[in-house]
């Protein structure tokens, strides 16, 4: 009666089992490349950056892929799941680990990976990275973990098959060789990414020497990489949708955007234009109309002499790189009021401006990006941005935050009267602002005023000598303010 019972579970729990060639969608006389390609086409659908906001049930669709690859890949397993089923496997395997031998009858184990957290993606994608290997770039930073090979990972896995040793077309130069295990740093880039699709026959080594050209070249600017499509031919088919080789897609750095299709010569020059135009730029073009506004910003002002006429690439690159930390402006050789104003002698040259007076120049003939962020770092990271005296634009309207001091000067030296002001009340909550004498202002000679911006009144002392007074008594609460018709 207990074996009719034993039996009766086991041919349910046959029933109620995973069906393997179901899960990987191939039919049951599948051969062992079917069985690959299948699987590989799987994983990349439920790959962990794919399914962002969804990552439980692409883990535990995952799993079950692993599952049904990993026993039927194996012609031993396969021959135990064709006979006995998902539990035939599990006791096989129970059994072996035991020392005993395989009586055909169930017992328990399975595959099962710890992806960590509470569903988070972070263990899933080392799982998926580590199961595949990581493929690098020659003289790049290895970005892959290599592959698990006979590793052993809770309970049985032994990791993806490790691929035919032999040394890729661009192995030990800069540029990446992408390859499963690597689509995670693909799909979070920030940046242009050109890959080359090539299969390693005479048509795809033709091109080698001008994409190495172009990864040199561009060596952090934009991203240069490339796909061998005999090893990964379900990447270069099934994911970037490549049946043609040699070919390039040229990626913007915003992740929904589509890839334009290279179409151009293989001349590096040439090669550069479409990631170089899908940059991201945040450089203003400055000029002698809008140079005073360009340097009320509050931040350090980067500004590039050049005589060329597009912006380059690399100021591009480091616009991006730096941003929300330093403004970046290009001024062209056109400008001649600007070049005589900063007694520019060459080009190009760096320069970063707190204010119009006050700015220090890059000295290296170096323009490589890694000598020119070490200069730019200091400026960068200083952690508290100085109070400074600004030339009055628009800055105290109805919008700004803080009261304004506004000195209106006749000559330029009485500017030099508010840097003892600025220092003294650097913690205030009140910024200081200067202007010429002018028949718009709000006094038409000489003298101090200060704004509460938000009502759009004003204040006036028009002795120089009782500045910190004036800011005192209008801290502490005191003066009469008035309302002005005219724009402060």
């Amino acid at each position: 009666m207990i074996k009719i019972l034993l039996l009766f579970l086991f041919a349910l729990s046959i029933l109620c089992a995973e069906d393997y060639y179901k899960i990987l969608g191939i039919k049951k006389t599948a051969t062992e490349q079917e069985i690959k390609k299948a699987f590989k086409k799987l994983s990349l659908k439920y790959h962990p950056d794919k399914n962002k906001g969804n990552e439980a049930k692409a883990q535990e669709q995952f799993q079950k892929i692993v599952n049904a690859y990993e026993t039927l890949k194996d012609p031993e397993k396969r021959k135990v799941y064709d006979q006995y089923g998902e539990e035939g496997v599990k006791q096989k395997e129970q059994q072996q680990n035991s020392g005993q031998g395989f009586s055909g009858f169930p017992g328990g184990g399975n595959f099962h990976f710890n992806f960590g957290g509470s569903g988070g993606g972070g263990g899933f994608d080392d799982i998926f990275s580590q199961f595949f290997g990581g493929g690098g770039g020659g003289g790049r930073q290895n970005f892959g973990g290599g592959n698990f090979g006979g590793g052993n990972f809770d309970g049985g896995f032994d990791g993806f098959e490790q691929k035919q040793k032999k040394t890729n077309l661009f192995h030990e130069t800069k540029v990446e060789i992408i390859g499963m295990g690597d689509l995670s740093r693909f799909y979070r880039r920030e940046e242009v990414w050109v890959i080359y699709f090539f299969r390693p026959n005479g048509e795809g080594q033709k091109h080698k020497k001008a994409l190495v050209e172009l990864a040199d070249k561009f060596e952090g600017i934009f991203r240069v990489a490339s796909i061998d499509c005999d090893d990964e031919e379900e990447l270069c088919e099934d994911e970037f949708s490549v049946t043609q080789y040699p070919s390039i897609l040229v990626f913007p750095a915003k992740i929904n955007s589509k890839p334009t299709k290279y179409k151009g010569s293989w001349e590096v020059n040439d090669l550069a234009r479409t990631p170089i135009d899908l940059m991201e730029d945040f450089v203003q073009i400055v000029n002698e109309n809008n140079f005073e506004n360009f340097i009320q910003a509050v931040k350090p002002k980067t500004i590039l002499f050049t005589n060329k006429k597009a912006t380059p690439p690399l100021l591009k690159a480091l616009s991006k790189e730096y941003r929300g930390k330093l403004e970046f402006g290009l001024v062209r050789f056109s400008e001649t009021t600007l070049i005589n104003q900063f007694n520019i002698q060459k080009y190009p040259t760096l320069l970063v401006l707190h204010d119009a007076n006050d700015y220090q120049k890059y000295e290296s003939e170096d323009f490589s990006k890694e000598e020119i962020k070490k200069f730019l770092r200091q400026f960068a990271y200083n952690q508290k941005q100085k109070k400074r005296a600004l030339q009055l634009s628009n800055q105290c309207g109805p919008s700004a935050k803080d009261l304004c001091f506004v000195l209106v000067y006749e000559i330029q030296d009485q500017i030099k009267l508010l840097e003892p002001l600025v220092n003294k009340y650097e913690n205030e909550k009140i910024n200081f602002y200067y202007t010429p004498s002018n028949k718009d202002t709000v006094c038409n000679k000489q003298c101090t005023y200060i704004i509460k911006p938000k009502r759009q009144q004003f204040s006036i002392e028009y002795d120089f000598k009782k500045m910190v007074s004036f800011i005192d008594d209008v801290l502490g609460g005191g003066r009469i303010f008035q309302s002005s018709k005219q724009d402060l």
